[in-house]
């Protein structure tokens, strides 16, 4: 028999393996688009609107063509002839659309949307050509807030619309009205999140190059085969000579999914031109004109009984969803509305949703796509019942928490929670942070401590019918004749650890020695499976069941050429190591290499006739408990998996500045079963920072004239490791039930619960001055204010 630590040699799921490209990161030779190099290669600089909306009544290009090194220039009537509106490729129910091309037609409608485009032989022509073209507007009234929009006086952004209302969508489920007449307490309040934005260290960059038919992408997106099809339909092209590659991204986030004016523009400037154009985003486009997210604001009633027991919960959300672009932004404010009742078994929940156009940047998508709102809203009423009905916050939380036993749970959406044992989670998270100790110490002087809490349900791996956003995945393995592994999947590299977590995956299931033994090849519409590429936290689910499933395929081949040779049976092999050999007698082996010689070049001898040529598999793999329709209880399942977090932290806050210093923030997440524990907990630390971020400090803050405020990292602020606090991360595992590796999604929950928590644990901090939070971000001069305010 074999020995058991033969067998553990290969186990490689669940080990805390260093990252296979941290190397390439660390020694600064990763390859992103931005270090591309191709011969001629031409630069883009783009002129945008320094109006928020306006009518466009003529440009004048000319001298703009006759700068020194200026290859042409493209303005919208030219783009309009050229090229269709940017395709649609994700919509929702209750949406409204229009055309929208790659640079403004007739009309801008925020600041920095594309007006015209210059091509150049250099970055510097290329900027200065566009100081020589001249753009005669006419001002239009800027719509800028949702009371704005809402309006009916104020000027229309779409005229066609009839209304500045983009999105109209409710959710029910269970009887509302029945439960609100059996309250003993409504609590009403009005929650709001602020606006800001993903803005990752590497901007936006894409570079083109046409040499017809064929046309090479370099693009700075998650999502590479969804991009390529927005190219060819919007340019009219066969999608099958279109290549996307993305090299590595420099952050993704959310907002680097499609689509952008500039996908289109730059691979339309190379085949316009003939030369291949490369266009690099500058900090100040970022951040007035890559997607924005979060503003939205609940109006919420919540039936209780004087027990904390919540009957029901009844919200409407108004959305500031800017001016309209083909993204899946607004899908997020649905999933906040279906998120609403998070951890807590609420069977009775209306949610009214309006999402308003205004002549703010576009609305897309942000690590936690709207389950961070959903989650504050909740987490918040929770800690204002329990302050009303003199209860503590862990006690109400305690009373209505979806139990062990109740899972799987369908909520008021029909989403269908998988596994978990939440109350577990958060008294583990209330132990780390000292809860009760904590919780009796005000502070000293000026400087007072608080201490808060919040759960958070992370939906994972989502499905979205009608669009180009489904809950599957492909991956195909395939033995080199040396014996190396190649694995290609249809994901994007996020610098999230994909390479080591699939290697480990198919390491693992080929019995292999080494996981560096094994290539994960992704972000490449020609080398690849059609994926839908890395968003909603899917990858480990969608993408590393894939690999395994076809590992496993592959597995059973090599297991049938080696029973073949060795004349064993087939039941009674094993591969570790790399080598196949029989359980009972162990010196009957062959190696993997082996096999491949004989699969590829018949040395010493042929493979058995019986078996398939090659060494390659693929396989899809789409998760059973996925539902494209409505289920007889109303509502659908579109998750893959569900994880679950307690969150808890300790602030202290400066009662004569206001400012908020986060001492020690907790973690205690079940993502189902660990591939990685290192890769985990990194994206865990990362994400609460990131939510400190939002939390305190940024903000794409604009005037009533629809001016961006925040146009450089000096007026909006992102943490840096000075303002990181003491992190602690406990991994709590409960496989899903309804994937084979039994994982669970864990790239936006870290995110998803600090807001809560911070807003909990200030409050907590001010409890003396009777102060209420229900809006962000929680800045010195805001908490200033709130304390000055209650005297």
């Amino acid at each position: 028999m074999l020995a058991q630590k033969e067998l553990e040699e290969t186990r490689f799921v669940g080990r805390a393996i260093k990252r296979l490209e941290d190397p390439r990161f660390i020694t600064g030779s990763a390859k992103f688009v931005s270090d591309v190099k191709l011969p001629n290669l031409c630069y883009m600089a783009i002129l945008r609107s320094s109006f928020a909306h306006a009518y466009i009544k003529e440009i004048d290009t000319s001298d703009a063509l006759r700068h020194r090194g200026v290859i042409g220039v493209l303005t919208g009537e030219e783009v309009r002839r050229l090229a269709n509106p940017i395709y649609v490729w994700w919509t929702a129910k209750g949406m409204k659309t229009t055309s929208v091309y790659c640079l403004a037609v007739d009309k801008v409608r925020y600041v920095g949307e594309p007006v015209a485009a210059v091509v150049a032989v250099d970055e510097a022509s290329a900027k200065d050509a566009l100081e020589s073209i001249v753009v005669d507007y006419e001002p239009i009234k800027p719509v800028v807030s949702i009371d704005d929009a809402l309006n009916p006086s104020s000027p229309l952004i779409y005229e066609e619309w009839g209304n500045n209302i983009m999105l109209e969508y409710t959710l029910e489920g269970g009887d509302v009205e029945s439960a609100f007449r059996q309250a003993d307490h409504v609590f009403e309040e009005r929650i709001s999140s602020h606006r800001y934005c993903g803005a990752p260290i590497e901007t936006r960059c894409y570079i083109a190059s046409y040499s017809p038919p064929y046309l090479d992408v370099w693009a700075a997106t998650q999502q590479p085969h969804q991009t390529r099809t927005v190219i060819a339909r919007t340019l009219n092209i066969p999608e099958n000579y279109v290549r996307v590659s993305v090299p590595a991204l420099g952050g993704g986030f959310g907002p680097k999914q499609p689509t952008y004016h500039e996908e289109v523009l730059v691979p339309l400037a190379a085949m316009r031109f003939g030369v291949p154009v490369r266009y690099v985003e500058e900090r100040r486009e970022n951040l007035i004109s890559m997607h924005q997210a979060r503003e939205q604001v609940h109006d919420i009633k919540v039936a209780v009984k004087h027990d904390g027991v919540i009957l029901a919960v009844d919200d409407v959300i108004t959305a500031n969803l800017g001016a309209y672009l083909p993204t899946c932004g607004p899908g997020s404010v649905i999933i906040a509305g279906k998120t609403i009742t998070g951890c807590y078994k609420i069977r009775n929940c209306r949610v009214r949703i309006i999402g308003v156009a205004t002549n703010k940047a576009p609305y897309g998508a942000y690590r936690g796509y709207g389950k961070d709102a959903g989650n504050f809203v909740i987490e918040r009423m929770i800690d204002i019942i329990a302050d009303e009905l003199g209860l503590s916050p862990v006690e109400v939380r305690l009373r209505n928490i979806i139990q062990p036993e109740d899972l799987p749970y369908r909520s008021f959406s029909g989403a269908l929670y998988d596994s978990g044992d939440y109350p577990s989670v958060l008294m583990r998270a209330l132990e780390l942070i000292r809860y009760d100790e904590v919780s009796r110490t005000s502070g000293e002087g000026n400087k007072l401590l608080g201490v808060g809490v919040s759960l958070t349900i992370e939906p994972t791996a989502s499905h979205y019918p009608g669009a180009y956003m489904l809950g599957y995945e492909g991956a195909s393995v395939r033995v080199e004749p040396s014996g190396e592994v190649t694995v290609s999947v249809g994901s994007a590299p996020l610098g999230t650890g994909h390479e080591t977590f699939v290697a480990q995956v198919v390491a693992e299931e080929l019995g292999l020695d080494d996981i560096s033994k094994v290539r994960v090849i992704e972000g490449d519409t020609s080398a690849t499976p059609f994926g839908f590429g890395s968003w909603a936290s899917r990858t480990a689910i969608l993408t590393g069941n894939a690999a395994l499933l076809a590992a496993r395929k592959l597995k059973t081949k090599l297991l049938k050429i080696a029973a073949s040779t060795l004349g064993e049976d087939e039941a009674k092999l094993k591969i570790v190591g790399g080598v196949i050999m029989s359980e009972d007698s162990p010196s009957k082996r062959i190696s993997i290499e082996e096999i491949a010689s004989m699969v590829y070049s018949c040395k010493p001898s042929p493979p058995p006739p019986t078996v398939e040529p090659g060494l390659e598999e693929t396989a899809f793999f789409f998760p059973d408990n996925i539902e494209s329709i409505d289920q007889p209880g109303g509502g659908r399942n579109t998750y893959a998996a569900y994880s679950n977090s307690a969150h808890a932290a300790v602030v202290e806050v400066d009662a004569e500045t206001g400012l908020v210093k986060v001492l020690k923030y907790v973690v205690v997440t079940d993502c189902g079963r660990v591939i990685n524990p290192l890769i985990v907990e990194g994206q865990i630390a990362g994400g609460v920072v990131q939510g400190i971020g939002g939390v305190l400090y940024e903000e794409n803050t604009y005037n009533s004239d629809g001016q961006p405020q925040a146009t450089t990292f000096m007026d909006y602020l992102i943490p840096s490791s000075m303002e990181a606090p003491q992190i602690v991360v406990q991994l709590h595992e409960s496989p899903s039930p309804y994937n084979p590796l039994g994982v669970k999604g864990v790239g936006e929950g870290p995110i998803e619960g600090v807001p809560a928590t911070i807003a909990n644990a200030v409050e907590n901090a001010l409890k003396k001055y009777r102060v209420r939070i229900t809006s962000l971000p929680l800045r010195p001069e805001k908490i200033w204010e709130m304390i000055r305010r209650s005297g």
